[in-house]
């Protein structure tokens, strides 16, 4: 077998983790190497129970689906609360807010809304 491709995931929501758990399951951990950007600082986690732990009735731990030592485990780069800033289309790279960069070969872009806790009171 050659070398593995490089494989930058732009978005750690829900779909940009379930695009990288799919890839792992039909043996993608084999053809590439995998580099995630995800605004938040943490890990995926189920955004439809997000309103549970906002009301709560969850804890933020309840809801998480991908903690750090998944990432760890399945050999993932994970640029945690690292926005991806530019594609370098030509140069096939990818640059994050904190000036890091990954290196593609294929590039999936899956970003969420952009997110934001708010606190009310009442």
């Amino acid at each position: 077998m050659g070398a593995k491709r490089n494989l930058v995931v732009i978005g750690n929501g829900m779909a940009g983790a379930r695009t990288v758990e799919e890839i792992l399951a039909r043996g993608g951990a084999d053809l590439f190497n995998i580099a995630m950007f995800g605004d938040e600082p943490f890990g995926n986690y189920n955004r439809i129970m997000l309103s549970a732990v906002l009301e709560g009735s969850r804890q933020a731990a309840e809801i998480v689906l991908n903690p750090f030592a998944w990432y760890e485990r399945n050999a993932i780069r994970l640029h945690a609360g690292i926005r991806a800033t530019r594609v370098f289309r030509f140069a096939r790279r990818v640059l994050g807010a904190d000036g890091s960069e990954e290196p593609y070969d294929t590039l999936s872009s899956r970003p969420a809304a952009a997110p934001s806790f708010r606190r009310f009171s009442g």
